[in-house]
């Protein structure tokens, strides 16, 4: 069964992919690659603000996104972001309240996005990784799914009056997750390290940044 999230996600997710089918040429392959049950991790890389709500209108799972403390800066947004589900987290910082509601959210069997770069990609290509999705994964034993996404940094409301771009988004293959309960800095490092690399995985070699040499094995 499909997991539902409030009427407002619902209502904003409809909207989404109607924008997407009428403003952009969008595809979207893997999605048989979503677990349709227990708690999930979706890890993609991060081009565009809308990147997000385009992901998340078009899973089969409601998910709940961490957001970044900024988007509050902009009127209305402390409003959207509380009736979307989502909540934010303090770029760089130890955000304890963050890693509670990330915790609480997998704990209760239910699907959490997030971005390991923390932050746009400016050029394009894959950035370094923060390692809080490999921790979040272990303490909880939560499924990792990779997610490419290219073409969003490619929208601008200029662009589109007069052309549609193309937005492609990979869904990879689960990455299964053994929870553990000690010693997790360097476990929880290599396991984001695996992340990225499914992630380059789903990328043109032109956007997977350091990860190229290991994208091939990831696959």
């Amino acid at each position: 069964m499909q997991e539902r999230g409030s009427w407002f996600y619902e209502v904003c997710g409809a909207l989404t992919r109607f924008l997407i089918w009428l403003l952009s040429r969008f595809e979207i392959y893997g999605i048989e690659h979503v677990p349709r049950t227990g708690p999930v991790i979706f890890a993609a890389n991060h081009l565009s603000n809308a990147d997000p709500i385009i992901i998340a209108s078009v899973l089969p799972r409601a998910s709940v996104f961490m957001a970044k403390e900024e988007l509050l800066r902009i009127p209305g947004m402390a409003r959207i972001t509380k009736a979307y589900g989502s909540f934010t987290v303090r770029r760089g910082a130890a955000d304890r309240e963050a890693i509670r509601r990330a915790l609480e959210v997998l704990g209760e069997g239910r699907a959490l996005g997030l971005f390991p770069e923390g932050t746009r990609s400016k050029s394009g290509s894959l950035g370094e990784p923060f390692a809080g999705v490999g921790m979040l994964a272990l303490r909880t034993g939560a499924t990792i799914v990779p997610i490419g996404i290219t073409g969003t940094d490619d929208v601008s409301p200029l662009k589109l009056l007069w052309r549609r771009p193309r937005v492609v988004l990979r869904i990879g293959p689960p990455i299964p997750t053994a929870q553990v309960t000690g010693g997790l800095k360097n476990v929880a490092h290599e396991r984001t390290e695996q992340v990225m690399s499914a992630i380059a995985a789903l990328l043109p070699e032109e956007r997977r940044g350091r990860y190229i040499a290991t994208a091939d094995a990831a696959v």
